[in-house]
């Protein structure tokens, strides 16, 4: 009797436990190269999808349920998402968007597209995601509303894998990403050192620095980055510059593609950096 009241307790909770979350198979918009289950959909606790509302806080609340879980998938269906705060992707938690695959004839943005807002002017600021180890983010563009092509203002990195005290890039993963219009893009661990990022498939205009690695203990993947002006200029968005000379003289007088610093077993190919000074 009593061995089967426990059982029926533990069922109880289990499903409590369950319940706690939301399972949903993802049909993405845009054809993505697999199938995938998110364990939370962003589209159930969202105010609007127009950019009117500041998501930051909800976001990370999302975030954090997932982190407390064990880790899993948070999906953000498409539309604009203001966030005038830094967002902290815990160990364990895939940040996963909808997006239209860019293309030379076709560079417009579409899909899941965050509005970075905070610390403008503060290169020093905190970056605008920073990556635990075992995390991802998929399928994405980070766009800058209030960066102009004709007066180019800093802002923190928007992405960092790791941490500057305490822990490393281990398994960070950022694939199929469009950064519109960062001022930095994408730096690992700098300088804590980690193994195993993968950066994959990640195209843009970033204005001061693409991508910095640095102090990867082992197998470091950089594939497929795609950087031009054309990118922000063909992007479709508000503000974006227009065909002038304006945004290429600023990039190609200033601006690095990639930057290599100390690197075991790492590698970087299949890609193209193009206006860029270096």
């Amino acid at each position: 009797m009593h061995t089967r009241l426990y059982f029926i307790l533990a069922f109880i909770c289990g499903v409590s436990a369950l319940k706690a979350q939301i399972w949903e198979l993802i049909q993405p918009k845009y054809a993505t190269e697999d199938a995938f289950v998110a364990d939370v959909s962003f589209r159930n606790f969202l105010p609007a999808t127009d950019g009117t509302v500041d998501v930051t806080d909800l976001l990370q609340e999302r975030i954090d349920f997932l982190a407390e879980k064990g880790g899993g998938t948070l999906f953000i269906p498409e539309g604009y998402y203001a966030i005038y705060g830094s967002i902290l992707l815990k160990k364990g938690v895939i940040l996963r968007g909808e997006r239209k695959k860019p293309t030379a004839a076709d560079a417009a943005v579409k899909g899941t597209i965050l509005m970075a807002f905070a610390d403008r002017g503060n290169p020093d600021g905190l970056p605008f995601i920073t990556m635990q180890p075992v995390t991802g983010l998929l399928d994405l563009s980070i766009w800058y509303p209030d960066q102009l092509a004709d007066y180019v203002v800093p802002y923190p990195t928007t992405i960092f894998m790791g941490d500057r005290t305490f822990w490393g890039n281990d398994y960070c993963n950022v694939k199929n990403v469009s950064l519109v219009n960062s001022y930095v893009g994408i730096e690992m661990a700098l300088p804590s050192g980690g193994t195993c990022p993968v950066i994959y498939h990640v195209w843009g205009t970033p204005l001061k620095k693409g991508v910095e690695f640095d102090n990867i203990n082992d197998i470091g993947r950089i594939d497929y980055l795609n950087f031009s002006p054309d990118h922000w200029i063909n992007s479709g968005l508000p503000n974006a510059p227009t065909g002038n000379n304006v945004l290429r003289n600023y990039m190609i007088s200033n601006s690095t593609g990639v930057v290599i610093r100390r690197n075991d077993w790492s590698y970087l190919c299949n890609s193209k950096i193009d206006g860029y000074k270096i």
